[in-house]
């Protein structure tokens, strides 16, 4: 996390930082080889947090009447779908779906808030 990734609204800011540091949990425990078990389950934990925080996020979103707010629903939609089929792939012994995965969150978190989230600030002040 850094300041260049703040969008300028707490809760959401408070968010980002979680998912940061969920991904780097995962990350970490990609790295250790801790196991497919360990590694799915925090997957799991951070594909759940994931649609929690799209749900608040798009909830925000449409009380300040953000214009992009059905953008926003798209993009949250198909990544929660990549991510929903890379999980099946996972468990059904894709062994190079880890890679794909941290690939993925890492570009995708880092560049849907630094260009599409970053736009909502503003309204929400």
């Amino acid at each position: 996390w850094n300041d260049r990734l703040s969008v300028g609204v707490a809760s959401m800011d408070a968010h980002h930082k979680k998912l940061i540091q969920m991904i780097n949990d995962l990350h970490a425990a990609l790295r250790k080889k801790q196991g497919a078990d360990v590694c799915h389950k925090l997957l799991k934990e951070l594909s759940q947090y994931v649609k929690y925080h799209f749900d608040a996020e798009e909830e925000l979103m449409e009380k300040a009447n953000y214009p992009d707010l059905e953008a926003q629903r798209t993009a949250h939609r198909r990544f929660l779908e990549k991510v929903a089929s890379m999980e099946k792939r996972w468990v059904a012994g894709d062994q190079t779906v880890p890679g794909e995965i941290m690939r993925l969150l890492q570009e995708w978190l880092v560049n849907h808030i630094t260009k599409m989230d970053k736009d909502y600030g503003p309204y929400m002040s």
